[in-house]
């Protein structure tokens, strides 16, 4: 509800400030946009109103001229193409250069000067505190991966070691197995990815009723972040075959079922 609430009045705001040549739509943008860029400082790394961005530039957009559309439509295919997956935080990163841009004026010069490095250097802080799906580098402890297979002699965490080491021990012990909802990097350190490596979401996935008849045995990641029921990263797959098999073992990091 007040998501919303906050929805209506950016977008109310917009439309005012557009239909009565209001000047202070570069600073309203600058202020917003700010905010929102370095909003994961206070919200455990994580964007929060993210999506009000896009919302406000779509709006915004309409009251464009023909030489400011052909430049946003040319930044997001640019931000589109270059962004990670399904584009994770990274067209955030864009669409704040992308305001900056659009809504600069020579009078706020010395502001931007000012606002865009601090940010930058906001966000990649943020980054390194909250990194993408891992811990901060200053709370874990590195050792080198050894005797396995894709990753040995590589640095990383304790804690991702000892779950990479549990999944290649699991391969060798059950040999014919599935990661579920999908665990490509298991599928390497295993040599085991006929066609390709699984990652069994929907979204990637959706002709997953050819494999209802598998045999193999399962191994469900334990990670509570991962939300297969639901959601965009929802896996039909994997909740089929829970129902469908027996519970057999479990360890620190996974169930497994057959």
């Amino acid at each position: 509800m007040q998501e919303s609430i906050l929805y209506a009045s950016v977008i109310a705001s917009l439309i005012y400030i557009n239909i009565y040549k209001n000047r202070i739509l570069p600073l309203f943008f600058l202020i917003f946009s700010t905010i929102i860029f370095i909003s994961p400082l206070f919200n455990q790394g994580n964007y929060k109103g993210d999506k009000i961005l896009f919302i406000s530039l779509a709006i915004q957009s309409i009251f464009f001229t023909k030489d400011k559309k052909i430049v946003l439509c040319l930044l997001l295919l640019l931000g589109w193409t270059s962004s990670i997956s399904w584009g994770y935080n990274t067209p955030i990163f864009l669409i704040f250069f992308i305001l900056m841009i659009l809504f600069y004026e020579k009078k706020y010069n010395n502001l931007i000067n000012y606002i865009l490095p601090a940010s930058i250097f906001l966000f990649f802080s943020v980054r390194f505190i909250y990194p993408y799906f891992s811990e901060s580098p200053l709370k874990i402890r590195f050792i080198r991966a050894t005797n396995i297979n894709a990753i040995s002699g590589i640095y990383m965490s304790e804690k991702n070691y000892l779950y990479f080491k549990e999944s290649y021990r699991l391969h060798k012990k059950y040999n014919k197995i599935t990661f579920l909802p999908g665990n490509p990097v298991a599928d390497i350190i295993n040599n085991d990815f006929p066609g390709r490596a699984s990652w069994e979401m929907d979204v990637e996935y959706p002709n997953w009723t050819a494999d209802k008849s598998t045999n193999n045995c399962i191994i469900v990641d334990k990670n509570p972040a991962i939300e297969y029921r639901n959601g965009f990263f929802k896996s039909s797959i994997t909740t089929y075959l829970l129902k469908n098999k027996t519970k057999i073992d479990s360890t620190k990091y996974f169930y497994i079922y057959k």
